[in-house]
């Protein structure tokens, strides 16, 4: 049998073409810096077949309505719609690495995501069978934004409650700091 390999090496890959078949392509990275090592492959490989066979229970597990999921989302345009590509039990997301985690998802989901990051989500079954989703993991983010500036702003409550002028005016008047808290944090969101 005949090698009809073609080898091109660039500065940080190098890229191994067959002529047998086209989807056959094989990209090795050599830079140091990269996040997908030869070592860290395998080793991520192995966490994802570990992952896989602790849950094995959970994949197998019937989904149930309004219940919350940590997983894939994948957006159906045609249906303006997010449904359930793959999912993850909450004790094995504790578990291991965010990194390992996302590479297990996207292996495991039933179709090709592009930038898959695993989200909070609440399942909605449809009458025809389809697993439709609301991304919850979007509030989150928002409150733990609003959050972060109410601290920034007690923090710099604090910082002049120490001055001089403020510790005056507290002696004569008695006012007492308002400090911002949960309670109306997201109104002017």
């Amino acid at each position: 049998m005949e090698d009809n390999y073609e080898y091109e090496i660039n500065e940080n890959q190098i890229i191994v073409e067959g002529s047998e078949d086209d989807s056959d392509n094989i990209s090795y990275s050599s830079n140091g810096s990269s996040d997908w090592s030869n070592d860290s492959t395998i080793r991520d490989n192995n966490d994802i077949y570990m992952i896989y066979d602790e849950d094995m229970e959970y994949i197998d597990e019937e989904k149930k309505n309004l219940k919350y999921y940590i997983g894939l989302p994948a957006y159906i345009k045609t249906e303006n719609e997010f449904v359930l590509m793959s999912t993850i039990s909450p004790a094995a997301f504790h578990k291991y690495n965010i990194n390992t985690i996302t590479e297990y998802i996207y292996q495991y989901s039933i179709m090709y995501i592009p930038h898959p990051t695993p989200h909070i989500l609440q399942l909605f079954i449809k009458s025809d069978g389809v697993y439709s989703v609301i991304i919850k993991t979007y509030w989150l983010r928002i409150i733990q934004r609003t959050w972060r500036n109410v601290c920034k702003k007690r923090r710099l409550i604090e910082k002049n409650a120490m001055q001089l002028s403020y510790l005056r005016s507290r002696e004569i008047g008695g006012t007492l700091l308002n400090y911002p808290g949960l309670c109306g944090m997201l109104q002017c969101v």
